[in-house]
């Protein structure tokens, strides 16, 4: 079954930081129902953090995307949907377009690109003045 559609819209504002409402197919039991969940990128932890609301303080959960794979199925791709594998476990998300999918797939992609550009420069021990 398909999830009930977010009364926001799923992309993310046009600011820096990536958040917006996606629907999340629950992770446990028999039945999986769909949620609706607001999602915020931590660029410092390389995290998606999911809350109930934007109100919220504290998250339901998180995603470790450094370690994630990301991925849709041909089948699910006009509905939205995509997976990210961590470990695991596989997270079952759904945007409200095939638009705002690949928006969100692009930017966790760029996202966890730059996290381990970043954490390689730490790790060497190389700063990016020391670069030039």
């Amino acid at each position: 079954t398909s999830p009930k559609k977010a009364k926001k819209p799923s992309s993310p504002p046009s600011s820096k930081s990536l958040c917006g409402y996606l629907s999340k197919q629950g992770g446990r039991g028999i039945i999986k129902p769909w949620r609706t969940r607001w999602f915020v990128f931590d660029d410092s932890r390389c995290m998606l953090f999911y809350y109930r609301s934007p109100q919220d303080f504290v998250p339901l959960g998180h995603i470790d995307i450094s370690i994630a794979s990301l991925s849709f199925d041909l089948e699910n791709v006009d509905k939205g949907q995509f997976e990210i594998k961590v470990e695991d476990r596989v997270f079952y998300l759904q945007a409200d377009s095939k638009q705002a999918m690949m928006f969100w797939l692009n930017q966790l992609q760029a996202k966890r690109k730059a996290s381990s550009r970043l954490r390689r420069l730490l790790d060497s021990g190389t700063t990016k003045d020391e670069q030039y």
